[in-house]
């Protein structure tokens, strides 16, 4: 669902609301549409009303959907992973409320990140989690010339699926972290890996 938002004659900030018991079952995210939810993201099920101050948001979204769970099984240890879902609360305290970390992105440098964002891998150390959300079934991930650190989509995909523009960016295996490195031939689902790139480019990921 897409709506064009015109405030009245008071403008900004206005107020959206509605009213939760009439949601069914699944999620409900109310976000911006130009970014898709940088600039404005709410779980629908959790409060009836927003109050939208920022300018440059006149379209805004709703993104419905069947609940996809994915669960990282870990024994406490570090885990390369992702977020394979869209969800309301990007916030890692809200989605790894028991992790024994930060969560580490890596560009060129590690650095420490509150907000975890599809498509991005991170370092976190933690116990046993499930986390739940719509799916994302394809993404298009912006790397940078040298290693990169990539997320994985809700569903599993061949590492042989995937599109690299420029095509011979790619200059390593794809490698995934159980306790070790190892060479992954699927990218799975919550799962994060690194690939290095030559150059930089765009790698196109899609499980239909």
């Amino acid at each position: 669902y897409v709506a064009e938002m015109q405030p009245g004659l008071g403008g900004y900030p206005f107020t959206i609301s509605w009213d939760v018991d009439s949601l069914t079952s699944g999620t409900y995210i109310l976000r911006d549409s130009a970014t898709h939810g940088a600039l404005l993201r709410v779980d629908m099920k959790k409060q009836n009303v927003v109050a939208v101050s920022d300018t440059s948001i006149h379209v805004i979204e709703i993104l419905e959907c069947k609940n996809v769970s994915v669960t990282y099984g870990t024994n406490g240890g570090w885990n390369l992973l992702s977020i394979p879902v869209e969800v309301a609360d990007q916030r890692k305290a809200s989605l790894f409320p028991y992790s024994q970390s930060e969560a580490f992105a890596y560009n060129g440098s590690y650095s420490v990140q509150e907000t975890l964002k599809i498509g991005v891998g991170y370092w976190i150390k933690m116990e046993q989690a499930t986390i739940v959300g719509c799916p994302h079934l394809s993404d298009t991930l912006i790397v940078s010339k040298g290693w990169n650190m990539i997320g994985s989509l809700s569903a599993p995909i061949a590492v042989s699926s995937i599109v690299a523009v420029p095509d011979s960016i790619v200059s390593s295996n794809y490698f995934g972290y159980s306790g070790g490195y190892y060479v992954a031939s699927m990218l799975d689902p919550g799962s994060g890996y690194w690939v290095k790139a030559n150059v930089p480019g765009v790698l196109i990921l899609s499980s239909s």
